[in-house]
């Protein structure tokens, strides 16, 4: 069965997980389990009470690099804070045609770029 979904859930222990726009649902005795893709490309199901609704990304990069969280959607903002390659963060709203997504990181709010982190389309969405 294919349902309508967000494409990336939070697991627990923060894992973020990718469930493509239509989704493969499966249904037996009454457990649901849902088809996802983690960073690194792996995938399998999960059942679904280990999801949440809330829409997360992960910081791309390689090792030692880092992204900047800026308090504008702008390259010369000023740092909210620097960010290392594999840290998860929460995403609070793209809108289709900007290249920054607003962004959570524990306490720190800013914005990051699109290309910077895995979890959201290029033109994808998120309120």
């Amino acid at each position: 069965m294919l349902e309508e979904a967000e494409q990336l859930l939070l697991a627990e222990g923060r894992a973020p997980l990718e469930a493509p726009r239509a989704r493969e649902v499966q249904q037996q005795g009454g457990v649901t389990a849902y088809r996802i893709r983690d960073p690194e490309g792996t995938e399998g199901w999960v059942h679904q009470s280990t999801l949440m609704g809330r829409r997360s990304f992960v910081v791309r990069g390689a090792p030692g690099s880092e992204v900047m969280l800026r308090r504008r959607a702008e390259d010369q903002a000023s740092p909210v804070a620097r960010l290392r390659p594999g840290v998860v963060g929460r995403l609070r709203a793209c809108e289709p045609a900007n290249p920054w997504c607003e962004a959570q990181i524990g306490e720190y709010r800013g914005f990051v770029k699109r290309t910077d982190i895995w979890g959201v389309g290029t033109s994808e969405e998120v309120k």
